[in-house]
């Protein structure tokens, strides 16, 4: 009685293991990429737009030369001048001020700095992950997505990295805000955008 249940149990687990084995065999490569990369975790830690860096007047030269310095008083004394012009035009000058103010706050292709938390727990990892930016207006209003990819080669169980990058060529405004994440699942007719699965598609 005993060894028939034993041999009971030996085909139960020996069809078991044939049944997960199989399973696992059957997987395509893009479902063997989604299982890993729902092994992931990401954290936004922080965002900030860049200050645009500052334009470089090529024609002063060395204000220590000779050259430059002429040109430093030239320029001083044609500030000084175009204020008393302004000063003199009164109203009109204040309003072409406030237009110029108004245009200074108005959208500016910006770069934006991300930096991440980027958490794995499983354990065959990803050369990388594609995550979802999103980019919206002080009303939550969606002003568009981007798709980026973070270098994660050699992540192990439990591993967790700071990631930092800048996203460039952003029209940005003051209220705007971003939100950045992991989409997970990822739809099979979408899968081309992610880099992770366009790797391995055949």
């Amino acid at each position: 009685m005993r060894q028939r249940i034993s041999r009971v149990l030996l085909c139960v687990v020996a069809v078991t293991c044939i049944a997960v084995l199989t399973g696992c065999a059957a997987k395509s490569p893009e479902e063997k990429v989604a299982e890993i990369r729902s092994q992931y975790t990401v954290r936004l830690n922080t965002w900030a737009p860049r200050d645009p860096e500052p334009m470089v007047d090529e024609g002063m030269g060395d204000p220590m030369s000779e050259d430059g310095a002429e040109g430093a008083v030239a320029e001083v004394a044609e500030a000084a001048a175009e204020e008393s012009a302004a000063m003199a035009e009164g109203d009109e000058s204040t309003e072409e001020s406030a237009e110029e103010m108004a245009a200074d706050t108005g959208p500016q292709t910006r770069a934006i700095f991300f930096d991440l938390i980027v958490r794995f727990d499983g354990l065959e990892s990803l050369p990388g992950i594609t995550v979802d930016i999103t980019h919206a207006d002080a009303f939550q209003k969606e002003k568009g997505q981007y798709h980026y990819w973070l270098d994660t080669p050699g992540m192990v169980k439990s591993d967790t990295r700071q990631i930092d990058f800048e996203l460039e060529d952003v029209e940005f405004i003051d209220g705007d805000v971003f939100s950045v994440a992991l989409r997970t699942p990822v739809a099979p007719e979408e899968r081309g955008d992610y880099r992770e699965f366009a790797d391995v598609a055949p």
